[in-house]
């Protein structure tokens, strides 16, 4: 009876795979033009008479083969599915049969939907597919001069100016390669300050990403350059080479190079590092469980300095929350010279967000990470205190959004550490009415309440929006009141803060803003003017 059943399933085959074939002037031939971890891409001349859910075959010999099942068109590409166990590479034959509106999903084994299931990610947006992400070559960048002038009427010691260019590019499929280049640079100078820019460049130049990515396959890639690696996302950004690859559900990185400088984030080979790191995700329900976790190795002078477990854990599958998680666990340490093997938590990071509804949403987390170093902040001074005192311990937030135009923040945060001689809390809140009467512009109020071992204070402000222009000519004006009382002494910090912006669209993609801020204090007065030029292309 099997036997039977085998010689009619051949028959089958036969029979349709003649029928294909004898119809071959109804199918309409394309070329795979690129090969992604999720999908594959087939150029066409157009794609009319193709639909979403039509199967895509390969050609091997005489035979066609469903191979690709159509998610996403454009007007001439479509991306797919792979469920066929053939390799595919770039530049192969792929078939569809336009004049049967065949729906290849009718006709998948169990095994081909259970594959098929697992390997759509729910969260790719389709408007990112449409746009054919590696079909064809495709260059956006960012370039900037920015101008910071500081006055101010204490010392002429404040007074000096800061020039700023930036530089971002995103370069895809460079000449038609699955080659990716992408740079973050900024060039940042005093000019009185010019002659120590030419003893070390370092000082002035700021290189926050440049890497080439070369996609090996459509499940292996390597990288070279800098580079910040997501699924280790808090170990910062890495010099040299990345490899990665997927097998099944699973993805293994390898990591080969060295850390940036502490002091000024050049590029310092002694801070060699190594490591590995596997990663699986599982797709539940619409939603996606990924977990990391690697191995690492950090030298300082060639010296082992550091043996350490990353762990990392994404989990949006339960409907409405999602959850952030991250720790390094130090396994062998040096510490005044001093080796030592040891299993620590030295840096832990958790959050988790709830949106039951669009007019609602709660946030918690727990920050008992490494403080953040700046190489640029144009912050003031109180609200880069207020930041460096709020960033780590608990903190808790909602956003309610009960009108139309209308939403409401309120956040509370409470730290306590080894060295703190008493515990931190901070609380505040905002309210922001985007389209008030009258003026049409909108209004956001702000409040902010510290409390530390030494300090205690609130920051109060407000700011108006306004669209003066559509799309050509926006203002904004805000005000702050700054009143902090130092403990230990009797002095206070008692400030006005002014602040005026102006943006203009100069031409289609050409931009130019200016800004105003001014803080003043009984005495003394600080000026800051900044202007800046931006294209995109």
């Amino acid at each position: 009876m099997i036997i039977r059943k085998s010689k009619y399933c051949l028959l089958f085959v036969i029979f349709t795979t003649g029928l294909l074939l004898g119809q071959s002037n109804k199918f309409k031939k394309g070329n795979v033009s690129y090969i992604s971890s999720q999908n594959i891409y087939v150029k066409y001349e157009n794609t009319v008479g193709i639909s979403i859910g039509d199967s895509l075959y390969y050609k091997e010999k005489s035979e066609l083969i469903p191979c690709i099942i159509v998610k996403f068109l454009s007007s001439s590409s479509a991306a797919g599915i792979k469920i066929c166990e053939n390799k595919i590479n770039i530049g192969d034959e792929i078939y569809v049969q336009i004049n049967k509106k065949e729906k290849l999903k009718e006709v998948l084994t169990e095994t081909d939907k259970e594959k098929l299931s697992q390997e759509i990610q729910p969260a790719e947006k389709v408007e990112q597919l449409i746009a054919e992400p590696g079909i064809e070559s495709s260059v956006k960048g960012r370039i900037s001069i920015s101008s910071y002038s500081n006055f101010s009427n204490i010392s002429r010691r404040n007074d000096y100016q800061r020039w700023r260019y930036l530089f971002s590019l995103n370069a895809k499929n460079i000449s038609g390669l699955p080659l990716t280049l992408n740079n973050y640079i900024t060039f940042s100078y005093r000019p009185d300050q010019w002659s120590s820019v030419k003893e070390n460049i370092g000082r002035a130049l700021r290189v926050y990403e440049l890497s080439l990515e070369y996609d090996l396959s459509y499940k292996s890639s390597i990288t070279f350059g800098r580079k910040n690696n997501l699924k280790i996302s808090n170990l910062g950004s890495i010099d040299g080479l990345q490899f990665q690859t997927k097998f099944g559900k699973f993805e293994t990185g390898m990591v080969l190079g060295s850390r940036p400088n502490f002091s000024d984030y050049g590029y310092n080979y002694k801070m060699f590092q190594y490591g590995i790191y596997i990663s699986r995700t599982d797709t539940i329900g619409t939603g996606t469980i990924q977990n990391t976790i690697g191995a690492f190795e950090q030298t300082n002078d060639f010296n082992t300095d550091r043996r350490l477990i990353y762990v990392q854990h994404i989990n949006n599958s339960i409907k409405n929350i999602n959850l952030f998680a991250s720790s390094e666990i130090d396994i062998y340490k040096r510490k005044k010279g001093i080796a030592e093997n040891t299993f620590s938590l030295t840096s832990f990071y958790l959050s988790a967000r709830y949106n039951p509804s669009r007019y609602i949403s709660l946030s918690a987390s727990y920050d008992a990470r490494k403080n953040v170093v700046y190489y640029e902040t144009y912050k003031n001074y109180a609200d880069s205190l207020l930041e460096s005192e709020t960033r780590q311990g608990l903190r808790f937030s909602t956003n309610l959004r009960p009108f139309n135009y209308i939403s409401i923040g309120l956040n509370y945060g409470y730290r306590f550490q080894n060295n703190d001689l008493k515990a931190t809390n901070n609380y505040g809140g905002y309210f922001n009415y985007s389209d008030v009467p009258i003026i049409k512009s909108s209004l956001n109020v702000s409040f902010n309440r510290l409390n530390t071992s030494y300090l205690d204070g609130s920051i109060i402000g407000f700011r108006i929006y306004k669209n003066l222009i559509s799309g050509l000519l926006n203002l904004g004006v805000s005000y702050k009141k700054v009143n902090y009382d130092y403990k230990s002494s009797s002095y206070s910090l008692n400030q006005n803060i002014i602040n005026v912006d102006l943006t203009i669209q100069l031409f289609a993609k050409i931009f130019l803003s200016t800004n105003y801020e001014g803080t003043y204090e009984n005495v003394r007065t600080y000026s800051r003017i900044f202007l800046n030029l931006t294209t995109r292309f």
